[in-house]
């Protein structure tokens, strides 16, 4: 008996330090310690102290965000999940706090007069930060229409009752597609990519796939009317005539009429998405030799040395990087199991504040990079790290927020587009992957018109979205205005989808039309010291002032001439 009381003792503190060094529990118990308490700057000080003081008052309660973002992209066990969940909840409190203080509106009017860059731009950012704050009841009713949608779109599976046996798939023994437990339509793999390649008629697989887009509708058009009503209320609040033009106006693209500029200036005719899988399927892949990922890694330090980018490893799976003089911070290398199927992902653990802290990021990686796809996919995902462990503001939200939004990764394409120069072959125009990049292109082109379109309430900037679908997609479909329900992005970026899109195409013209060398863009697009807004960068990029409008043509110019 004595045995089995010292053995479940034993057992329980075993549990108990378990838990005592587990990295959840730990950051748990920080998160709900934290409480942010009014800010008050005593005694009383100039507005450039005053932000300093903030800046270092509020610095934990970034770096908790930050840490609760990295472990939520991990699977978890349910008292994990729920730690990390009430911890999420808290700091949702404690920033709300923070909205609703009175000194911190006081300080970004204050600042916005100051003659610092870098003050100017902190004012800028207090001050989108305040415009968006929503009360806590409409904060959660949007919050669970979001849920709900995202919740509908996850659901893969797809019934289909089929007019025609012409569209039924010839049956294939010992696979899924006999089960009689499955609830598709016999004959109906639950892939839709596989359908559309294995379905020799174009009908049919126009029939599928238009069906698939459509599958979420009836389980969320009552969630995203929800969410369209609880949006334009925000706009009119703020003044706004609607919340496309509320949500444009703080961008570089900043009216809805720029924005549609640009997306015609893009749109350009490709492949039916239905046609996509056996266009692919026919098309070569891109030559290239596998090479082991760390292989890779090292020719990027290399490419990056004329830069200054200096790589101290500390184990295998640490460096520490420096750009000069200046340590940036440490970058974790997460090497997958070769019996694993590791996708490649970058995930900021800290951000770096100069004076304040060094960054931390962590890279994944498969062992090998088999395909030109997996090597490119590598030096986008080191320049994403490298841009975010270089930025030189010494204010947290002025790293992380960029000013305006849709321009804060041009840097970090520019210097994407700059490695793959350096490290890979062009692909072949009829290659597999060019293929690929014209319709993800032009997929993203259509989806923002609808972004913009949903989110206009008096004019639309598209009355008739199938035929913006046709002139993508060179055939038509007559429910192309019902797509709003197939992509989260519609919720989630809502007018601001065409973010990515707009920063890769400033790029490409930045690294095509730029008048200074490498080193200087490099120095401005990703470091930018000096603080300066994005519009004065441009006019040392190009050797003179350029307004959106002439980006826009400039861009148009480049898409033909690549024709």
């Amino acid at each position: 008996m004595l045995k089995r009381i010292l053995a479940i003792a034993l057992t329980l503190n075993l549990v108990s330090a378990a838990q005592a060094a587990s990295p959840i529990a730990l950051l748990s118990e920080q998160c709900l310690r934290y409480e942010i308490a009014p800010w008050v700057d005593s005694p009383p000080s100039e507005p450039s102290v005053q932000v300093v003081n903030l800046e270092r008052d509020l610095i934990s309660l970034f770096n908790l965000k930050d840490s609760l973002r990295y472990y939520q992209q991990y699977a978890l066990n349910s008292a994990s999940q729920e730690a990390l969940l009430l911890c999420q909840l808290h700091l949702g409190d404690q920033i709300d706090k923070l909205y609703h203080d009175p000194n911190i509106v006081s300080l970004s009017q204050a600042l916005k007069n100051s003659f610092r860059p870098d003050e100017q731009a902190i004012a800028k950012r207090l001050t989108q930060l305040l415009q968006g704050k929503m009360e806590i009841a409409d904060k959660a009713a949007l919050h669970t229409s979001e849920a709900n949608i995202t919740f509908a779109l996850r659901q893969q599976a797809l019934s289909l009752v089929m007019s025609n046996d012409r569209c039924l798939l010839k049956p294939v023994k010992d696979t899924a597609l006999n089960d009689p437990s499955n609830s598709l339509a016999p004959g109906f793999s639950e892939s839709i990519a596989s359908y559309l390649i294995e379905q020799s008629d174009p009908h049919c697989r126009q029939q599928v796939w238009q069906a698939y887009q459509l599958r979420a509708k009836d389980k969320s058009e009552r969630a995203l009317t929800h969410v369209i009503a609880a949006k334009q209320q925000q706009a009119e609040l703020a003044g706004f005539s609607d919340y496309a033009s509320f949500s444009l106006a703080s961008q570089h693209i900043a009216t809805p009429q720029l924005l549609k500029q640009y997306l015609d200036a893009m749109t350009q005719p490709t492949l039916a998405p239905w046609e996509l899988g056996i266009a692919l399927s026919q098309a070569d892949k891109t030559p290239l030799q596998p090479v082991f990922t760390q292989v890779m890694l090292s020719h990027i330090y290399q490419a990056l040395q004329p830069f200054g980018i200096r790589v101290e490893s500390l184990n295998d799976t640490m460096i520490r990087l420096w750009h000069g003089q200046r340590l940036l911070g440490d970058l974790f290398l997460n090497q997958g199991e070769p019996d694993q199927d590791t996708s490649i992902r970058v995930t900021p653990i800290r951000y770096s504040v100069v004076g304040q802290q060094f960054g931390q990021v962590s890279l994944s990686f498969p062992g090998v990079l088999d395909s030109y796809r997996a090597q490119t996919q590598l030096i986008e995902a080191f320049s994403n790290a490298l841009a975010l462990l270089l930025k030189g503001g010494r204010f947290y939200l002025i790293n992380t927020l960029a000013d305006p939004q849709d321009t804060g990764l041009v840097g970090q394409y520019w210097l994407s587009l700059y490695l793959q120069h350096q490290l890979l072959p062009p692909a072949p125009k009829e290659s597999r992957e060019a293929r690929l990049a014209t319709f993800a292109e032009q997929l993203s082109v259509f989806r923002s018109k609808l972004a913009l379109n949903l989110y206009q309430t008096r004019s639309h900037a598209y009355p008739d979205m199938a035929r913006e679908f046709e002139l993508s997609f060179t055939q038509p479909w007559s429910q192309a205005n019902e797509a709003i329900y197939s992509f989260m992005g519609i919720v989630n970026q809502g007018p601001r989808y065409y973010q990515r899109l707009w920063q890769r195409s400033l790029a490409r013209l930045i690294d095509q039309q730029a008048t200074i060398d490498k080193s200087a863009l490099f120095e401005l697009l990703l470091i930018n010291e000096a603080q300066l807004p994005f519009t004065q960068q441009l006019t040392l990029i190009f050797g003179e002032p350029v307004s959106t409008s002439s980006l826009i043509k400039r861009i148009q110019h480049d898409q033909h001439a690549a024709l």
